[in-house]
């Protein structure tokens, strides 16, 4: 379903769900994904503000759903652990259904964890 998508339609000013063509590159080219790809996280969604909403391969159900975190996007530690990966990431919903839900309803957290 999702390789179909271009989404561009924006939540609160804020959300932006990537195109198809663009989540290799902002998971892979860009901060914060650079820093956390390697550790299981895949961006598929930003803010206006640079913050990343990515899947975490790491907390998959036993559906097979990854849960949706969301990165700050002034985070530019590279190279990075796991263990700071997570610590920084910040869950959003269960799942891409449910962030789906929420983006559709314009309750999506927009707000990551800073230090």
């Amino acid at each position: 379903m999702y390789r179909d998508c271009s989404l561009r339609r924006q939540v609160n000013g804020q959300v932006v769900l990537l195109a198809a063509s663009s989540l290799l590159a902002e998971t892979k080219e860009s901060y914060p994904g650079i820093s956390v790809y390697p550790h299981g996280y895949v961006a598929f969604a930003r803010t206006d503000c640079g913050d990343i909403y990515a899947f975490d391969a790491n907390s998959v159900d036993a559906e097979g759903r990854a849960a949706i975190v969301i990165f700050p996007g002034d985070f530019y530690d590279d190279p990075i652990t796991a263990d700071r990966a997570d610590m920084i990431s910040k869950r959003v919903a269960g799942s891409l259904m449910e962030f789906l839900e929420k983006y559709a309803d314009n309750k999506v957290d927009e707000t990551p964890k800073h230090f």
